[in-house]
């Protein structure tokens, strides 16, 4: 999880105005090394979920943010959801480890869960 979280935080932070909604998709994040925060924790999310490591996506309308909760034990400040405790995941960030969120960001109801869809795994034969 630490080697996808240091690759997505080195990537130059750009809001992609270009692009419908202001997302870039994962492929175009690592194709042209630019993404927001919502463009990064999506390919972060996505990396992490091939090498079978549980995270989900927190999105703050309060703080015009998003970033990762990732299901591993990690000094630093957890939540949990669905039964299960995540580490707060800041992707914006160069060097902020897992567990890490800025203190100015931690009001806890700020945040709430990104439903994600993903297709089943039958697709890759």
């Amino acid at each position: 999880a630490w080697l996808v979280v240091t690759f997505v935080q080195n990537i130059r932070y750009e809001r992609p105005k270009d692009q419908p909604f202001e997302i870039l998709p994962p492929a175009s994040v690592v194709a042209e090394k630019r993404g927001d925060c919502d463009s990064k924790s999506l390919l972060a999310q996505l990396l992490l979920r091939e090498l079978g490591v549980d995270s989900i996506m927190l999105s703050s309308r309060a703080h015009a943010h998003a970033m990762l909760g990732i299901a591993i034990p990690a000094p630093g400040t957890t939540f949990k959801f669905g039964g299960r405790t995540y580490a707060f995941t800041e992707l914006t960030a160069k060097n902020s480890p897992i567990g890490h969120i800025n203190p100015e960001l931690t009001t806890p109801n700020d945040w709430k869960v990104v439903p994600m869809r993903w297709p089943t795994s039958s697709w890759k034969r």
